[in-house]
């Protein structure tokens, strides 16, 4: 067993792309650790510190701002793979081409939603310093830009590197310093640790390789049009949650929402892992992908399938046991929510996993426009069904009804799409 370890390690570390592979899935998981740190000590520190209220507002302001990244969402999967696909064909002035054309149409387009956001959503909070904190995950979301140009190279283990260190930092100092009490806009700085990292990717990026600077805009309707489908689908089902903590704090109260809020920070934190997992893998499979076998791409589409909806699985339970547990021992919140809630919002969280997980894996390769707009119709159904049931149940069970549906049909879509793609191998073949 020794043996064949030792001689599975000799064959990946010969080749220098898996090398690079194997440190990014490292770094990834390592830079990941830090996040415990902020779940169970820096998150309860800011909860004390802001009081239940504010607390609810920030949750509902950072996942308003998260959830209005969504068009960003697409632009930089699909730029991903452009990149990935230029720098495995060694065309330098196509990577150049990409760069430019993804930089400056994510910085557009972050420029536009918060002009956007700032008017529509200024008399929402209590103060307007929730406005600038809605901004934050913009600003962050822009600058994650260039983990996924990094990624593009296989080498975003120089990312996680530097997400571990800023995560260190400012945890560290939050732990051993504290947060002054109603301190607003710190805990909003806090609460996006990853923006320093981003930064400082690109930095290292361009003193590399200079050449990505020299190019220009080029073709932007087929980035935008195969970009679309990605933002709908896969990005849509995220920011609906963000969408629903906000509406929650609207609607309901800021207390509820920080249950919601907190509930939804620790899914996040879970499937964290995960995604920077999932982030290297499938930008070496979008390298290497058309000099794989017929045999080998069909045996990819099962496994992440299978995987997919296992581990879509095994986190709606855990999360269904673990976030009660943990929001009542870890805070002091005056609102929680009931049985129903936490059952809807686990099915829900599961079939985002496992959705997130194969689309992951299609993007990385072609656009998936099946299970882009296959996505969305399971979304456009989760709410005609809970717009039939408002006819016998009150407003607040509505999202509930929502999830639930959502939830249970995702997985069977899933498993359709991997039918049909195992279809078009086997079509192929002949």
């Amino acid at each position: 067993m020794i043996r064949a370890v030792r001689d599975l390690h000799r064959k990946l570390v010969a080749n220098e792309s898996r090398k690079e592979l194997l440190k990014s899935l490292l770094f990834n998981f390592i830079a990941k650790l830090p996040g415990l740190l902020a779940v169970f000590i820096v998150l309860p520190i800011i909860s004390k510190a802001l009081g239940s209220e504010n607390y609810g507002q920030l949750l509902a302001a950072i996942g308003l701002g998260t959830s209005l990244c969504l068009p960003l969402a697409g632009l930089k999967t699909v730029g991903r793979r452009q990149l990935a696909k230029a720098y495995g064909a060694d065309n330098q002035k196509a990577q150049a081409d990409i760069f430019i054309t993804l930089t400056l149409t994510t910085l557009a387009l972050t420029i536009i939603i918060m002009v956007v956001t700032g008017i529509l959503t200024l008399n929402s909070w209590t103060t307007p310093l929730f406005l600038i904190i809605t901004m934050m995950p913009l600003i962050a979301g822009f600058l994650d830009t260039f983990d996924s140009v990094r990624a593009s190279f296989n080498q975003h283990y120089i990312t996680a590197k530097l997400q571990l260190y800023s995560q260190l930092v400012i945890y560290g100092l939050v732990i051993f310093i504290g947060i002054p009490k109603g301190a607003i806009i710190l805990s909003g700085l806090i609460m996006n640790p990853f923006a320093i990292a981003s930064l400082g990717t690109i930095i290292l990026l361009l003193l590399e390789k200079r050449y990505l600077l020299s190019g220009r805009v080029k073709d932007l309707l087929p980035l935008f049009r195969s970009s679309l489908a990605v933002t709908l689908s896969g990005g849509i089902l995220s920011s609906l949650l963000g969408l629903v903590i906000f509406w929650y704090s609207q609607t309901i109260s800021a207390d509820f929402a920080a249950w919601v809020g907190t509930f939804a920070r620790l899914f996040m934190t879970f499937i964290a892992p995960l995604m920077l997992v999932l982030f290297p893998l499938t930008s070496f499979i979008s390298i290497h992908w058309e000099r794989l076998s017929i045999k080998r791409k069909s045996q990819l589409h099962t496994g992440f399938t299978l995987f997919s909806l296992a581990f879509g699985i095994f986190i709606a339970v855990l999360i269904g046991f673990a976030a009660p547990i943990y929001i009542d021992y870890m805070f002091d919140l005056p609102v929680t929510g009931d049985k129903y809630d936490i059952i809807s919002l686990s099915i829900f969280m599961g079939a985002i996993i496992a959705q997130k997980t194969y689309s992951m894996f299609i993007y990385s390769f072609c656009e998936g426009l099946f299970i882009s707009y296959a996505s969305i119709a399971v979304l456009l159904v989760g709410v005609a069904v809970a717009a039939t049931a408002s006819i016998w149940l009150p407003l607040t069970e509505l999202v509930n009804v929502m999830f639930v549906t959502i939830g249970t049909v995702l997985p069977l879509m899933l498993i359709y799409e991997n039918f049909r793609q195992q279809k078009i191998l086997k079509q192929d073949s002949a």
